[in-house]
């Protein structure tokens, strides 16, 4: 009688619906709508039941009888319905089969194998169902003509089902799940089962806004594999409460979680696949997984790279997975003074980078402690090593002030430099030789004036005159006694390659150290030791 009058509704090219009795009707054969219904045809029941057996009790679109784009524009309304129990192999509340536009709402679906089972259902919604004590509450995956392109639960209680929700194959789609429960399903579940309460496999878009999960036991609470790393599984303000070992797992794609609590009662959290990224904003949730350095957390106005934050977390922390992962990262923050802070794991300051109008601090907290200016992971200049005033180099004799190509411009400093002369740290002793001393007299007749070419480009003839000698000539005078001047510490040729310039950059635009050269220098100090032997 039911099928009757629904064929005469899409005979009659009009709107039109059916209205179930109250009570119980036995269906042992599905109630099947398909083709065109034109405005549309609604079966409707004041909590009205129909008992069906081993096979689909609505079976809803036939791609042998489409309607216009494939759409039914089909409504279910207020009719609970029950099945034969998990066991009937083809038994289903609701089969959408190749179709578009359906609408469920109102109803109790129970004990079937799937209370609703969505095969190339393309687009459909539900309201305000229960699903429960089935194999599956949803079942929804793609056929060779249809995969899902919209899925939307709104107010759907999913309860004591074997596996709560399943979606496959519909990496363009969109699965949104919005204000219900899941709860108590895998009653039987442990820790090592496998099973996946919630699976979102091959998947595209999927969503979860204000859902609230429990008592849901077995390995994986909700498992999402996007069908490749762009696809994203997000919950906003959803609770998950400690049941699964894993309370929710990305394993590909992208994770965005957003003032949620997934709680880990002893258990993992949220966990992320080594092919999974993601972000966690104001959640109360653990977070790991082989893929945490892909993920960025915020909470309590702290942020956190590749690590899971906590209350006492600094400011800024990035586990070094996290930082080889990350590309033109950039940050900016307003205000005066602005601190990074270096936190130990009990909020204990290290140090801290400190930035405002009047200075630029770098502080260690540690009054024993420094800092160290490294390259290539080796230590180049030291900076207040233990507790001392001093900045110093990696080693004895190593570090310079300066160089050839950029030489320091002299300085200020109230005391005199001290030179390490200690007998132990010497070898080879021995007195000035009457040829040292020979080009000592000839040095001293090469004592001149000059200026500098740096000092007159920038001053002009208001450059300053400076007092000594020319390197070339020191040379020809160790030279003329049959010395090497560049055997000892007074002369030093240095030679450095040109530096790779910037695309476009002329190459007359490029200073002396970028485009490479060669400077002789003079130490004044070894020079002046050797006049004085000829006095």
């Amino acid at each position: 009688m039911i099928q009757s009058a629904v064929d005469e509704v899409k005979k009659s090219l009009q709107a039109g619906g059916v209205t179930l009795p109250t009570g119980r009707i036995t269906s042992r054969v599905p109630i099947v709508l398909t083709g065109d219904y034109h405005g549309g045809v609604t079966l409707q029941s004041n909590g009205g039941e129909i008992v069906g057996g081993n096979a689909p009790v609505f079976k809803l679109g036939d791609l042998a009888d489409p309607g216009p784009e494939h759409r039914l524009n089909a409504r279910i309304r207020g009719i609970n319905l029950t099945g034969p129990g998990k066991e009937g192999t083809d038994s289903a509340a609701v089969a959408i089969e190749n179709t578009a536009d359906v609408f469920l709402a109102d109803g109790i679906y129970r004990q079937f194998r799937y209370a609703v089972r969505s095969t190339g259902g393309l687009l459909w919604d539900a309201y305000n169902l229960t699903l429960r004590d089935s194999g599956y509450g949803l079942y929804a995956t793609e056929t060779p003509d249809f995969a899902p392109n919209s899925i939307n639960l709104y107010s759907t209680r999913i309860v004591k089902c074997d596996t709560a929700i399943y979606t496959s194959n519909n990496p363009n789609g969109v699965f949104s799940f919005w204000g219900g429960e899941i709860e108590g399903n895998n009653e039987r579940g442990h820790d090592r089962d496998s099973k996946k309460v919630v699976e979102h496999e091959n998947a595209g878009s999927t969503n979860y806004i204000g859902a609230h999960f429990e008592s849901n036991s077995g390995q994986y609470n909700l498992y999402f594999n996007g069908a490749d790393q762009t696809k994203s599984l997000m919950m906003l303000g959803c609770q998950v409460i400690a049941g699964a070992r894993e309370q929710v797992h990305v394993e590909r794609g992208r994770g965005s979680f957003i003032a949620s609590r997934i709680t880990s009662g002893g258990k993992a959290g949220i966990v992320f696949g080594v092919q999974a990224s993601g972000t966690v904003i104001d959640c109360e949730a653990d977070i790991g997984g082989p893929g945490v350095g892909n993920v960025a957390a915020l909470r309590h106005g702290r942020l956190a790279f590749g690590a899971n934050p906590t209350s006492v977390d600094p400011l800024i922390t990035a586990t070094a997975a996290a930082m080889r992962e990350a590309r033109g990262v950039a940050a900016r923050w307003q205000g005066d003074t602005i601190q990074l802070q270096f936190c130990d794991e009990a909020g204990r300051i290290n140090g801290r980078l400190q930035t405002s109008t009047n200075d630029h601090v770098l502080h260690n907290a540690n009054t024993g402690g420094g800092w160290i200016v490294a390259a290539g992971d080796h230590p180049v200049v030291r900076i207040g090593r233990g507790g001392a005033q001093a900045i110093e180099g990696s080693a004895p004799n190593a570090t310079l002030c300066g160089t050839a190509a950029l030489p320091w411009a002299g300085g200020y400093t109230q005391t005199a430099f001290r030179v390490t002369s200690d007998r132990r740290v010497k070898r080879d002793i021995r007195p000035i030789d009457e040829r040292e001393r020979a080009v000592a007299r000839r040095c001293k007749g090469l004592l001149g004036a000059f200026r500098l070419n740096s000092e007159y480009d920038r001053d002009g003839n208001r450059a300053v005159l400076h007092y000594g000698v020319i390197a070339q000539d020191i040379i020809a005078a160790f030279e003329a006694e049959g010395l090497d001047a560049l055997a000892t510490s007074i002369v030093r040729h240095t030679v450095w390659p040109a530096q790779p310039g910037d695309a476009g950059v002329d190459d007359e635009a490029r200073s002396d150290a970028e485009r490479g050269g060669d400077l002789y220098s003079v130490n004044y100090e070894q020079l002046y030791a050797l006049l004085i032997s000829a006095l």
